[in-house]
């Protein structure tokens, strides 16, 4: 499935461009904030491949305001695709967390842009709107952002005793 999606010229093009504008987002971000640069123009990037992937597989047919849409299960959703949607966002809240040093606020960023992925999706008929997709990807992406997290606390923490 995942060779499928990606190997869509609509996807790619989406994940270019994102990754250029995110990317350098991110940076702006970053040195703003004082934040760690390289992980912040990773999760910049991560989060241009998961827009990518999640709305560029199909032309945007913008379907207007109906949350009636919206499911709180897929039904059909095999393991696979269960997989998917929680590594989905892991590469954005491990990199998040990595670059700020925090736990809370990635996760919090990955929850938010998960219910927009999937709100998105119904709207513009991308996809499907699954309530129990943007669990999934909740889960994953605060899990990572918990080990980006706790990693970066330790890195930080061994390189000002090195100084």
């Amino acid at each position: 499935m995942a060779g499928v999606v990606l190997g869509q010229r609509s996807v790619l093009v989406i994940f270019a461009v994102g990754a250029v504008l995110l990317g350098s987002a991110a940076w702006l971000l970053a040195v703003r904030r004082g934040w760690a640069r390289a992980p912040a123009v990773l999760a910049g990037v991560s989060l241009a491949l998961a827009v990518a992937v999640t709305q560029g597989r199909q032309p945007f047919q913008f379907g207007g305001l109906n949350f009636s849409a919206c499911s709180l299960t897929s039904g059909g959703a095999g393991i696979s695709e269960a997989g998917l949607n929680f590594a989905m966002l892991m590469p954005l809240g491990l990199f998040a967390a990595v670059a700020t040093g925090r736990i809370v606020g990635p996760a919090l960023v990955c929850v938010a842009v998960s219910v927009v992925f999937e709100v998105a999706q119904g709207m513009f008929d991308t996809g499907f709107c699954v309530g129990q997709d943007a669990l999934i990807n909740s889960v994953g992406g605060a899990c990572a952002a918990l080990v980006g997290g706790l990693v970066a606390r330790h890195w930080f923490r061994r390189s000002k005793h090195a100084t």
